[in-house]
């Protein structure tokens, strides 16, 4: 059963950009179910080790439109997805198999998608379309 799913309420209206966001729905969701299954700690670690090189994609293709465009948050938006891919190193070599880790794990994800997506990404929305 997924923890969160896709909604209006994350759409960009860029097509590239809303489906890699799917894709971050997708891998939480993965890393949410995996937490009770036997092989929890390599399914998550694995997840983990995805959602770096997700970072590193969707971060440079977000970053370019927002160069492109002029952005006035491209700052605040670097230093953003600095902090998501230093906390996400950090949690990766944590690694610890317990309930409590992978809370960690979900809650900065989800408070990722809540905080970063539905509500920074959204100010990249306004600005492209005014």
């Amino acid at each position: 059963m997924p923890i969160t799913e896709w909604d209006d309420s994350l759409a960009l209206g860029i097509e590239d950009l809303d489906q890699q966001h799917k894709q971050l729905i997708g891998y939480i969701n993965t890393i949410y179910d995996a937490v009770h299954s036997e092989n929890r700690q390599e399914i998550v670690q694995e997840m983990i080790g995805n959602l770096s090189k997700y970072a590193d994609e969707h971060f440079a293709l977000e970053e370019r439109y927002m160069e492109e465009s002029n952005y006035p948050g491209l700052d605040n938006q670097k230093r953003e997805h600095k902090y998501f891919i230093v906390k996400l190193l950090s949690l990766e070599a944590e690694g610890h198999d317990s309930p409590a880790a992978y809370a960690e794990v979900i809650n900065f994800l989800m408070s990722w998608l809540i905080n970063h997506v539905r509500r920074t990404d959204m100010q990249l929305k306004n600005h492209l379309r005014p």
